[in-house]
């Protein structure tokens, strides 16, 4: 039976926190470092259509609604952040196929989400293969800072390589607080130069 309490008159239930407060997380960002991820989840999906006419770097309107991959994550290591979700979307398809048919496409544009699959473990003769062996599957990511192109969002942390685990050792980074550097650069040893004074 949950502990009742009241607070300003109004009988409310309560809920303890069940470790010290202060080691709790104010963030769902994954942590940078090295990482261990579980797959939750895969879908096939498309990006946002361009309702808008933006344009891109050379001045052509982008196409919109380009195939992607969406992979919901939970982080698994380091202990102390376990569960945290996290999705990322690969977007295949590009400007002239969008649809992704092309396998010139998938080489340019399919990298890192193939490098997820080898570092599941998995494979098959066809993409829903690979999806339905890599759910449940772990994976090491290597997780950077990724800077927003576009100032209404933030800059986020996310998955720059895959690897199996077993290969890397699971390492997060201190947060820098201005984007900055993640941790000094060590001293460098200086040339002792004489005086010939």
């Amino acid at each position: 039976m949950a502990d009742n309490y009241e607070l300003g008159g109004a009988e409310m239930e309560s809920l303890e926190f069940p470790c010290d407060p202060a080691s709790l997380p104010t963030t769902s960002k994954l942590p940078l470092g090295q990482v261990l991820l579980e797959i939750k989840s895969i879908e096939v999906t498309k990006s946002a259509p361009n309702l808008t006419g933006e344009k891109n770097k050379r001045g052509e309107v982008k196409v919109g609604e380009k195939k992607m991959v969406k992979v919901q994550f939970s982080l698994d290591e380091p202990e102390d952040g376990r569960g945290i979700p996290y999705t990322h979307n690969f977007v295949i398809g590009s400007d002239q196929d969008k649809d992704a048919e092309k396998a010139g496409t998938w080489k340019r544009n399919g990298t890192l989400l193939m490098q997820m699959y080898a570092a599941a473990r998995v494979g098959g003769k066809t993409h829903k293969e690979y999806m339905a062996a890599a759910i449940g599957q772990k994976v090491g990511a290597d997780i950077k800072l990724e800077k927003s192109r576009d100032p209404k969002f933030d800059d986020k942390n996310v998955p720059k390589a895959f690897w199996a685990p077993g290969t890397k050792q699971v390492r997060v980074l201190d947060e820098p607080a201005s984007g900055g550097m993640v941790a000094p650069p060590a001293a460098v040893a200086q040339p002792a130069f004489e005086s010939r004074d």
